[in-house]
C-alpha cells in the first residue's frame, strides 16, 4: 500500500449479505464534496440489491467531507483517506485497484443512484457476458434538486461489448 494512504475504516473486501457475496463495487472518489456526498452514499445504501461494496477515497478534503463519510458505519462501506491530495485520476485509480467483485461502477460525489440502479446494471451485465460496459439515461438536476433535463431518456441501456 502506498505510504501516503491511510488504512480503510472497514477492510473486509468480501462482504456477504443473506443473498450472497457482493457482486458489484461502487467506487466513489471525492474531494471537498460536503454539499452532496451524504446523498450519494445514502443512494447506495438504499439499493434494492444489497450485494455491493462501496469504496470511498477522500482525496485530502479540507471541508467536512471526511467527517461526513466516516459517519457511515455500514459494513459494506470501506473508506480511505489520502494523506495528501494525489489528483483526481490517481484517486480514481486507487479505488479501481481495490475492486474485488466481478463488476464495478463509478459514482461521482455530486451524483446519486435511483434505488434500482445497481440491480438493473447487474441484470444486464450478467445476461450479456460479453458486455464490458453498460450505461443508461442520465438525469441532470440543479443545486436545488430540480430536474433540468434527461440525456438519452427512453432509450434502452447502452451495452458495449
Amino acid at each position: 500500500m502506498d505510504p501516503s494512504l491511510s488504512t480503510p475504516a472497514n477492510s473486509d473486501p468480501h462482504w456477504l449479505s443473506d443473498e450472497g457475496p457482493a457482486r458489484i463495487t461502487v467506487c466513489l472518489p471525492c474531494y471537498n464534496a460536503s454539499r452532496y456526498i451524504r446523498e450519494a452514499i445514502e443512494s447506495v445504501l438504499c439499493q434494492t440489491n444489497p450485494n455491493w461494496i462501496l469504496l470511498i477515497a477522500d482525496n485530502h478534503s479540507t471541508d467536512e467531507t471526511p467527517a461526513i463519510v466516516t459517519s457511515f458505519t455500514d459494513a459494506r462501506i470501506q473508506i480511505f483517506h489520502q494523506t495528501e491530495n494525489i489528483g483526481m485520476v490517481r484517486n480514481w485509480q486507487f479505488l479501481l485497484d481495490r475492486v474485488t467483485t466481478p463488476f464495478f461502477c463509478l459514482l461521482a460525489a455530486d451524483d446519486y443512484f435511483y434505488p434500482e440502479h445497481l440491480q438493473r446494471k447487474l441484470s444486464i451485465l450478467e445476461a450479456e457476458p460479453r458486455a464490458s460496459f453498460v450505461h443508461g439515461a442520465t438525469e441532470f438536476i440543479d443545486a436545488l434538486g430540480k430536474r433540468v433535463c434527461v440525456h438519452n431518456e427512453g432509450l434502452p441501456p447502452f451495452v458495449y461489448t
